[in-house]
């Protein structure tokens, strides 16, 4: 009788966070999407199609100006693409996370509505908006003739996962400490600008010097793109060369363990704190 009921109670609770979640995304698709007569509304909306579109062109002049190869046998645009998209989700997933509990902080007196919620909320919403921008721009290389060609799905497909739950996690770290920190919100933007330079957008891992690829490597959006790039490249010699699906699943294990540690430890201090103000 006791774990019938536990299971019940556990099934409830499960079926409650599925109903919010799934408020909360619609909410943020119609948050991004709904147009209305606000300009700032239509040049956001245009922004989320054309903002990696801008970085693949600057980008490719900067290259076809200065004339460098970049060794994984893709076009200069797939490979800069390759680069810019898992960025553009990680910056848009970490600055939001910054702010996302303070920013909701009226809907968590709706007991169905936990901190979790709106993290796990933006994750698929970004999630699912970047795999559209990422697709439209491919469809569009087809159109004016840019070649492209995913070799091994499957792999990718495993890395794109890992890479995810890895962002959940520390989006989660995140997202709590930054309600507590104020800081944390100026440090993680810092942060993110920085590792705009150090995770491979613009170059391969080919192109460093053997002796600080060991420290690029310790890079879990290096890794990912990297390996986005060895599943598109139609070499075979360039193929499973640097990026480790294993240090992935390492990185992803860790950083999920630490956010929900941090969010279990700070749970209920997190809700008085909230109930207070």
């Amino acid at each position: 009788m006791i774990s019938s009921n536990l299971s019940t109670r556990n099934k409830t609770s499960w079926a409650v966070m599925k109903s919010s979640v799934y408020a909360l995304i619609i909410r943020n698709l119609q948050q991004r999407f709904t147009m209305n007569a606000s300009n700032k509304r239509i040049f956001d909306l245009l922004g989320i199609f054309l903002e990696p579109g801008v970085h693949v062109l600057v980008w490719t002049m900067i290259r076809v100006f200065r004339n460098q190869e970049i060794y994984n046998n893709l076009s200069l645009a797939t490979f800069i693409l390759l680069g810019t998209i898992p960025w553009l989700f990680t910056y848009n997933i970490f600055n939001s996370c910054s702010i996302i509990i303070a920013e909701n902080r009226g809907l968590f007196f709706f007991r169905q509505i936990k901190p979790l919620d709106p993290v796990f909320a933006l994750l698929i919403t970004e999630l699912g908006i970047m795999g559209l921008v990422f697709c439209s721009t491919l469809l569009v290389f087809s159109l004016l003739g840019i070649g492209w060609q995913i070799q091994d799905p499957l792999r990718w497909l495993t890395a794109v996962a890992l890479y995810v739950l890895f962002i959940a996690g520390l989006g989660l770290f995140i997202a709590v400490s930054a309600f507590f920190i104020k800081y944390v919100k100026k440090t993680v933007k810092t942060f993110m600008r920085i590792m705009y330079l150090f995770s491979g957008i613009f170059f391969s891992a080919q192109m460093l010097p053997e002796q600080y690829k060991i420290y690029f490597a310790l890079n879990p959006m290096f890794q990912f793109i990297t390996i986005s790039r060895e599943c598109f490249s139609n070499s075979a010699l360039e193929y499973n060369t640097f990026g480790d699906v294993f240090y992935l699943f390492k990185c992803a294990t860790i950083s999920m363990t630490l956010g929900l540690g941090m969010y279990t430890v700070f749970r209920n201090k997190l809700m008085i704190e909230i109930m207070e103000h």
